[in-house]
């Protein structure tokens, strides 16, 4: 079977949007650390 090479256009949206994707999950992430009953914070 060949593979049929990608265009400039087509990598750059596969991978913008993988990106972006984690960016977005890490986001909620780190949302998850501004629930202060989890945490016991020492001042």
């Amino acid at each position: 079977m060949m593979k049929q090479k990608e265009s400039k256009e087509d990598r750059f949206r596969r991978l913008a949007e993988a990106r972006v994707n984690k960016i977005l999950q890490l986001f909620r992430l780190l949302g998850n650390l501004s629930w202060t009953g989890t945490y016991a914070y020492i001042l």
